[in-house]
């Protein structure tokens, strides 16, 4: 069987309101969609299939397009999701934007069983009817990034499944994405009216329905196949810049001097960065034994008493309130120890140095007295002599 009426026919006027408005495209790039245009729509009426086969007429009027092309994305103009009139048309495929604090953008879902309806269970045998329907719609919420797919996959139990998935580029500007509370909505012509949807519903599967039994086959799972029966799901997201990360403190240098028996420590060289330093901490290791004391801004010098033999480690921390740092340029070692006194050797001299005036007086001295044993010697030997 053809489809004999125009869609005009087939659709409320409501629908084909809401269809125009929403579903008009602005020229962008189609995003790559695992559906295919197995059908060309035209007004006087084409054939499809008497089994469910989801979003894969193309040309379709009022605004609508290509069926594959299903996930679209608009920048909204006045916060309401569900105002077509005073929001600018969805786009396919991909949107720019310089993401500002607070900007929000709209997120639309279509979903269609392009089954004839004269094989819906009211006029045939009831093929046309997709079962256990539902559509699972990802969006990266809770994460930061200056682009964002936005997905969606629609399945039933006895139809190939189909996905498409549109694209939010940021322009370079980190933000993080995030739902806007209570923005999920759906609607088909047999429900009457917008009808609200958990924040949940993204990023999970949700069951679809739509028949002629009108709301109460909102979720149920059974979707036929007409013009009539179509769903659309449109959600809204929003997005918060993310603030330039702020660098913390380094820790440069210990100034550090082993005075023998005290450990000075004369400054701890920083750079600030984007922190408020607040003061520093010093662990001091004595032998494996550490200790922590905190020094004060402009405190120095720091003087710590040392025992010889003893290994001493010094390490230096920067407190601030981007945090606490150290490094390996603010760390000393020290191991002092002690050097005996040195004491010269007593040794008598081997001989003795003329020097000067000493040496004459000893050398007259020695003179003398060999003089007066020579003479004492010659006057016995004459004396003996003339006796």
């Amino acid at each position: 069987m053809k489809i004999t009426s125009k869609i005009s026919t087939l659709v409320s006027g409501i629908l084909i309101s809401l269809m125009a408005m929403m579903l008009g495209v602005a020229g962008n790039a189609s995003a790559a969609s695992a559906a295919q245009c197995l059908y060309q729509y035209n007004q006087n009426g084409f054939p499809t299939s008497s089994t469910p086969v989801f979003n894969s007429i193309c040309g379709v009027n009022q605004g609508i397009g290509n069926e594959p092309d299903f996930v679209r994305i608009r920048q909204s103009t006045n916060g309401v999701v569900t105002d077509n009139t005073n929001n600018p048309n969805y786009s396919i495929g991909n949107i720019s934007s310089a993401c500002n604090a607070g900007d929000k953008y709209d997120l639309w879902n279509y979903v269609h069983n392009d089954a004839m309806p004269a094989d819906n269970p009211d006029q045939g045998s009831g093929s046309a009817v997709a079962h256990n329907t539902a559509i699972q719609m990802t969006a990266p919420l809770g994460t930061t990034s200056n682009k964002f797919t936005f997905g969606a996959t629609i399945s039933a139990s006895n139809a190939a499944s189909v996905s498409d998935s549109a694209n939010l580029n940021c322009n370079g500007q980190p933000v993080t994405l995030s739902i806007v509370p209570g923005s999920v909505h759906i609607y088909s012509q047999p429900y009457g009216a917008w009808q609200t949807l958990p924040d949940g519903s993204v990023n999970s599967t949700l069951p679809l329905g739509s028949t002629n039994a009108g709301l109460p086959s909102m979720g149920q799972g059974d979707m036929w196949g007409c013009w009539t029966y179509r769903i659309v799901i449109v959600y809204q997201v929003t997005v918060t810049p993310t603030p330039p990360a702020k660098t913390p403190p380094t820790c440069n240098l210990l100034q550090f001097e082993n005075q023998g028996n005290v450990a000075r420590i004369d400054n701890i060289e920083y750079t600030a960065n984007d922190a408020k330093v607040t003061g520093f901490s010093l662990d001091i290791t004595d032998n494996g034994t550490t200790t922590t004391q905190q020094i004060a801004l402009n405190s120095f010098p720091k003087s710590y008493p040392i025992v010889a033999g003893h290994t001493y480690t010094y390490k230096a921390t920067v407190l601030s309130d981007l945090g606490n740092v150290t490094s390996a340029k603010c760390v000393a070692v020290v191991t002092p120890t002690t050097t005996p006194p040195v004491t010269p050797p007593v040794t008598p001299p081997t001989a003795l140095v003329n020097t000067g005036p000493g040496s004459v007086v000893a050398i007259f001295v020695g003179a003398t007295a060999f003089g007066t044993v020579a003479y004492n010697w010659f006057l016995k030997k004459k004396i003996s002599k003339n006796s």
